[in-house]
């Protein structure tokens, strides 16, 4: 059995529609997830964590429009420590297109 510590979000600008900005291909703890607001307003955040298969929705949100303030940077609580089987998805949205800033690392686990 492998075990990788690696970013699995590199970091970058979130858009304001549901994106996928990460598909586990191995069974994944997230270990730190972070988001950053850099503009001069408020900016809210939505997470979902879909289930392989699935699809952004109500049953999956973790995060619902959780506002950043300006220059604050939050660590993303609800999902640190979780592990996402083979196909869950980290989906998030935010309030203006590329106001936020996304980036997370985590524990990829491979093999037998």
């Amino acid at each position: 059995m492998a075990v990788i510590l690696q970013p699995i979000i590199e970091p970058q600008q979130i858009t304001n529609a549901d994106a996928t900005y990460f598909t586990a291909t191995v069974p994944t703890q997230v270990l730190k997830a972070t988001v950053a607001n850099p503009t001069a307003t408020a900016q809210w955040i939505s997470l979902n964590w879909i289930p392989s298969g699935g699809g952004v929705g109500a049953a999956n949100l973790v995060v619902y429009q959780r506002y950043i303030q300006p220059s604050e940077t939050w660590d993303i609580l609800p999902i640190i420590g979780h592990v996402l089987a083979v196909g869950d998805k980290l989906s998030a949205k935010c309030s203006a297109n590329t106001a936020l800033n996304l980036m997370a690392s985590g524990v990829l686990v491979s093999g037998t």
